[in-house]
């Protein structure tokens, strides 16, 4: 498998052998035994890995995608059923025509990963893209998004946030970005507009969403509302288009998966343009057609064209715990705990919660150079010894972690590194 499917194994290996496994393993809080085990397990038969988002969401979150990736070639376990490497299910959105009628051509080009928002707010001219654009941020209009909830280093974007000069927010709710914004328009449900739905995780169907109930008013479907105010600006080249005749447009590209495919057999079928089994045929999408440990690509991006590991220290405090910020089972984002009482829930392990002197229940500060916040305990013994966890999407009400987390940013991809902040907890008297 090596030989015929894959390129720069040798390159791999050569860093592989400088490693020291005594050190890895300690990283890992494992024991030799255990990594003997797994090893054992995995290769005895085709096993596949499924990752998630989130294992990304670290400085060298890159790095270490890119190394369980090799896991699956090193074995040659990708492109045969039972095997493979899952990290989300993206297949709909590099095939879908999402701008059909081209409305990118209409807008300045000025572009920053979302850890940069605020530096682009303070300094958009920094930021623009093919052009010398010093032009000002001086209005934003906020939809699909709470991000003054899910975005990090909150406190200093609240503050640079609240100087735009005009502000507008679409949502179902009074969320905490909605609350800092001059005008709040209420928008639809699922329940109440028509769409198309994909997820981005394990299920693999385009669905058409039905419209159940019609909206109180027209135009809190943003489809219609935006087309207002198009109408109203005398946007002449705008579509002026049902969203069903829309959506006949997004979907044109899936005519290579089903002939003569329309929204009314997306209605009545299931609709998966997702292989059996990905790369069967052992061709992949890189310079080599090949699966390639030593990326050619990575390498004329200026990216180290291995995967490597890169330890990342905790600024030599054994006292701060690494704090991860997991999406909760029940929600995506914040809605799940907008009606909740009281303070977030840090969980912790046992044999910290005593060195801490705090038990189930008992309220702790947990503080960052960011900022702080309370959090009431929870005892878990599936966290690991230095490592807290606190839901993500807590409003501010309870004791957002985002008030603590760096804006950092993975080493390629542009990942938000959320969980390479270290807090420091205390018991509160």
């Amino acid at each position: 498998y090596i030989q015929n499917y894959t390129f720069g194994f040798e390159h791999y290996m050569a860093y592989l052998d400088r490693l020291d496994l005594d050190f890895l393993i300690s990283e890992c809080n494992t024991s030799k035994e255990t990594v003997e085990k797994i090893a054992r397990i995995y290769c005895e038969k085709y096993s596949t890995i499924l990752i998630g988002h989130g294992l990304q969401r670290y400085k060298n979150g890159g790095n270490t995608i890119r190394a369980i990736n090799a896991l699956g070639a090193i074995t040659g376990q990708i492109g045969f059923s039972g095997g493979g490497v899952n990290y989300a299910n993206s297949i709909y959105p590099p095939v879908l025509d999402t701008d059909p009628y081209k409305s990118y051509i209409y807008a300045d080009n000025r572009e920053f990963y979302v850890s940069h928002i605020s530096d682009f707010i303070e300094k958009p001219e920094e930021y623009s893209v093919g052009c010398d654009d010093s032009t000002p941020v001086k209005a934003i209009v906020v939809t699909t998004s709470n991000l003054l909830n899910q975005l990090p280093d909150l406190n200093r974007l609240k503050e640079v946030f609240s100087k735009i000069e005009f502000k507008v927010c679409f949502d179902l709710f009074m969320t905490d970005t909605a609350q800092m914004c001059d005008l709040f328009i209420p928008t639809s449900t699922t329940l109440e507009s028509e769409d198309l739905i994909f997820s981005s995780m394990c299920n693999p169907y385009l669905t058409y969403n039905e419209c159940a109930v019609e909206p109180r008013h027209k135009l809190m479907d943003e489809y219609y509302f935006f087309m207002e105010v198009a109408r109203k600006m005398n946007i002449e080249n705008y579509p002026f288009v049902t969203k069903q005749e829309y959506l006949s447009e997004v979907i044109k590209p899936l005519d290579k998966y089903y002939k003569d495919i329309d929204l009314e057999f997306i209605k009545n079928n299931y609709v998966n343009i997702q292989q059996d089994v990905a790369w069967k045929d052992k061709k992949f999408e890189t310079v080599t057609k090949k699966y390639e440990f030593y990326s050619l690509q990575a390498l004329h991006d200026g990216v180290i064209p291995i995967p490597v590991y890169d330890a990342i220290e905790k600024n030599g405090d054994s006292k701060k715990f690494r704090l991860l910020t997991m999406h909760h089972k029940n929600t995506i984002s914040s809605a799940h705990f907008m009606d909740e009482e009281g303070i977030c829930k840090i969980y912790i392990n046992d044999k910290d919660a005593k060195e801490l002197n705090v038990k189930e229940n008992d309220t702790v500060r947990v503080k960052s150079h960011n900022g702080e916040i309370n959090a009431r305990v929870r005892i878990d013994e599936t966290m690991l010894s230095g490592v807290v966890n606190i839901y993500q999407g807590w409003w501010k009400k309870h004791g957002n972690p985002n008030y603590l987390i760096d804006s950092g940013i993975s080493d390629f991809g542009g990942q938000v590194a959320y969980y390479d902040t270290f807090v420091e907890i205390e018991k509160v008297l």
